[in-house]
């Protein structure tokens, strides 16, 4: 079927520019022993004079102070120049916010004496890692990637587990159309935080995760997706990255109705994943399944229409009868696909007892993709709540509906499910 993708996930921009440049500490500077004040070239020395004595002053004209640094920076000759006409500017940029000027204005002046100050090469070793982050921060904001990557490159540079400088970095490659720079700096990020003992925020994932979506990248999408519905369980998080994953993945519909079994347990169903659900079931021959869909979606004030639950009516009866008669075709049949079928209609009417055993007739028949018999299994294992017998059987999952265990062992873990597995043989008891 045609999935339409819902996935709106905000990207990280927690990603602006801090409003202001934090100052060198004087203590620092004079550690910088390479500064040198006598240095500083005539031309430069008459306005920067003057323009740090009108800004130790109240109420001193500012417009007049940034006319002063700016003929100083026309007139820079050596680093001594750049180094101190960009401390000025940092500090105007903050007496510019203090007075509530234009925020465009401020980061132009600061954004210049950011730029003096790290071309310098006097400032502190220490603050250069910061000093590139703020420069590739207004980088990021004007869309200028090439030097948001150059910035955060330098930051990284000087302080490695720049955790901050990271993620933006990714955000600047994935921009850039360079994904796997933007997975490795993601992934950089990531394991910095970690290493720092803090939490991995939310939006951060969603960098990566949106690269991979619209890549249609499931492997990352696999690491990613599990990722952050560990960090931000809600409804509409599980909703929004399973949906991303069945869109990118480009999901057929048996594929798709797993999706929607998930984000049923998740308790993550709206109205439109509700109707879609129950609809997707009727047309793939689940009636039982699509009544209890409808059911449920009504006790929560969803409204479905009048043809779709007269359809499931009309159909139920038979399809409840014939269960029978499948489950015997199913031991003479040259493969297991009609075992599965008749096995996820009795899930459909949570009979676990015969799908178990149908389920275990399919794999044992073989002739289909065992991976979708492997997570349905392992789901009404969960169902029963046998939640560590499930733990083990998602853990088995490979091939086609590998990501889908991934994602359910994060809604295990979720639940508290993360018991230890029991031994092997109790998953097909």
């Amino acid at each position: 079927m045609k999935f339409v993708s819902k996935f709106t996930l905000a990207t990280a921009m927690a990603f602006g520019m801090a409003a202001v440049v934090p100052m060198a500490p004087a203590s620092a500077q004079e550690e910088a022993a390479q500064f040198n004040a006598a240095n500083i070239s005539e031309a430069v020395r008459g306005p920067v004079a003057a323009a740090q004595t009108a800004l130790q002053e109240e109420g001193t004209d500012l417009a007049a102070v940034r006319a002063q640094l700016e003929t100083a920076a026309g007139a820079i000759q050596n680093n001594d120049d750049r180094f101190i006409v960009g401390q000025l500017m940092l500090q105007l940029g903050v007496k510019m916010q203090q007075a509530g000027q234009p925020a465009d204005q401020v980061q132009t002046v600061q954004g210049r004496g950011l730029r003096l100050a790290v071309d310098s090469n006097l400032l502190p070793t220490a603050q250069r890692s910061t000093y590139y982050g703020f420069l590739g921060n207004m980088a990021n904001q004007a869309e200028n990637w090439p030097e948001a990557i150059e910035a955060y490159t330098e930051a990284l540079r000087y302080n490695p587990n720049n955790a901050d400088a990271a993620i933006q970095l990714a955000l600047a490659q994935f921009r850039s159309n360079n994904n796997a720079a933007g997975y490795e700096a993601a992934d950089r990020a990531f394991a910095a935080a970690q290493e720092a003992g803090t939490d991995i925020p939310a939006n951060w994932v969603t960098v990566p995760l949106n690269a991979a979506i619209q890549a249609r990248d499931v492997e990352r999408i696999s690491t990613y997706g599990p990722l952050l519905v560990s960090i931000e369980p809600t409804p509409a998080v599980w909703s929004q990255t399973l949906l991303g994953y069945a869109s990118a993945a480009r999901l057929d519909d048996q594929a798709t109705l797993d999706v929607m079994r998930l984000l049923r347990a998740a308790n993550a169903l709206d109205q439109a994943t509700y109707t879609e659900y129950a609809n997707l079931a009727l047309r793939r021959g689940y009636p039982g399944e699509a009544q209890s869909v409808i059911e449920e979606g009504q006790a929560a004030g969803v409204t479905f229409d009048g043809e779709t639950t007269s359809e499931v009516q009309s159909r139920l009866s038979s399809d409840r009868s014939s269960l029978g008669e499948a489950r015997a075709s199913a031991a003479s049949d040259a493969n297991g696909m009609v075992a599965l079928n008749t096995a996820d209609a009795y899930v459909g009417y949570g009979e676990y007892g015969p799908a178990m055993e149908l389920y275990r007739l399919a794999k044992e028949k073989g002739g289909i993709d065992t991976s979708p018999v492997d997570l349905r299994m392992a789901a009404a294992l969960y169902a029963q709540n046998q939640t560590a017998q499930a733990r083990q059987a998602f853990e088995s999952v490979t091939g086609s509906r590998e990501t889908l265990a991934k994602f359910w062992l994060a809604w295990l873990d979720q639940q508290g499910g993360a018991e230890a597995a029991a031994p092997a043989e109790s998953a097909t008891e």
